[in-house]
């Protein structure tokens, strides 16, 4: 299972060589929630020191936009161009994320004349 704190940048470590057909593919990460909810990925910028057993990428969760709650993923690889989910060969890595909110909210209204603030 991997992690994602929103709006932070997450570290994730996946191994994809396994399955990946021929050298130097792309690879698309596909996130869909319990409401069939579909988050698209280009997973860019390995920066694993051995990428024969694992892949290492930095993601900024920000632009995702992924609620808090449980996700399927699935790893596609395609060929390059066109970043989309009709390009893809093959399916080289599944299983389930797990995506944590940020923990603070703040909350103000006013009431009265007097403004209360909530942490």
């Amino acid at each position: 299972m991997i992690t994602l704190n929103q709006n932070e940048t997450n570290i994730v470590v996946l191994t994809l060589n396994e399955k990946k057909i021929g050298d130097n593919p792309y690879f698309l990460q596909l996130y869909s929630n319990q409401n069939k909810d579909n988050t698209l990925l280009e997973l860019t910028g390995d920066t694993s020191t051995n990428v024969v057993r694992y892949n290492r990428y930095i993601i900024d969760e920000t632009p995702l936009n992924l609620i808090t709650g449980e996700y399927d993923y699935f790893v596609h690889q395609y060929s390059g161009g066109t970043v989309s989910l009709s390009a893809s060969t093959n399916i080289v890595e599944s299983g389930k994320c797990r995506v944590f909110g940020t923990g603070t909210t703040t909350t103000t209204f006013e009431n009265n004349n007097e403004e209360y603030t909530f942490v």
